[in-house]
């Protein structure tokens, strides 16, 4: 067990992976953000020495309050089974990338990928694992969906929830006045499937054309939320 004052509830659940460290054997670790909150609280990683169970490394994510950091995916870039990077999301949207490559725990750090936002410019609440896969052309795509289901208000929540495909090519996403400019919008087109009779639902394929867009996002209709 571990516990700080600054962990809530932690559905987080933890990834177990070696980093880099200061001798060749690294850092067996486990790797988990620090959760949720009733009220305050910041978002946090936490890693956890395996052997021991003490604090090799605390990194904050930035400064927002009524926050808390998510299962976060471990990456290993080169397939030398040493982790170099983690993404997670937080409560206020923000998906956050922790660099881990230095073999100085000290220099390890977090940077504000990207923030997502609905058509109204509400932040929307990350409270799943993102999954990381390779680009053809260099860096990785982060897809992750957003929305959250454990608070009371959560059961009446109607607000616009989406999925993104984002493409991390060394540098963070700018900022957008519109996601359109940054990110291709795909979208759910409603189908009855006439053989059978259910209704289905399909979606586009738009094209991403890379790098002059940064991904792709879809909506989801009012109450739906991963």
């Amino acid at each position: 067990e571990y516990t700080d004052g600054d962990m809530g509830y932690t559905f987080s659940q933890p990834q177990v992976g070696r980093l880099h460290g200061s001798t060749s054997a690294g850092y067996w670790a486990a790797v988990f953000g620090n959760g949720y909150k009733e009220s305050g609280g910041g978002a946090y990683l936490y890693i956890i020495d395996l052997s021991d169970g003490s604090l090799i490394r605390k990194i904050q994510a930035g400064t927002d309050t009524d926050n808390g950091l998510s299962t976060p995916v471990l990456v290993d870039i080169n397939n030398d089974k040493v982790i170099d990077y983690a993404y997670a999301g937080d409560l206020q949207g923000n998906l956050w990338k922790f660099d881990l490559t230095d073999t100085d725990k000290d220099a390890w750090s977090a940077s504000n990928m990207f923030i997502a936002k609905d058509p109204d410019d509400n932040r929307q609440p990350i409270t799943v694992k993102p999954v990381v896969a390779s680009e053809a052309i260099g860096g990785h795509w982060i897809f992750f969906g957003t929305g959250r289901y454990f608070a009371t208000d959560d059961n009446t929540s109607t607000g616009v929830q989406s999925f993104y495909g984002i493409w991390d090519n060394g540098a963070v996403v700018p900022a957008y006045t519109d996601r359109t400019d940054i990110l291709v919008q795909q979208e759910i087109i409603p189908q009855t499937l006439t053989s059978s009779g259910f209704n289905v639902r399909v979606t586009t394929d738009n094209d991403v054309e890379l790098p002059t867009k940064r991904g792709w996002f879809i909506d989801f209709s009012g109450g739906e939320r991963v």
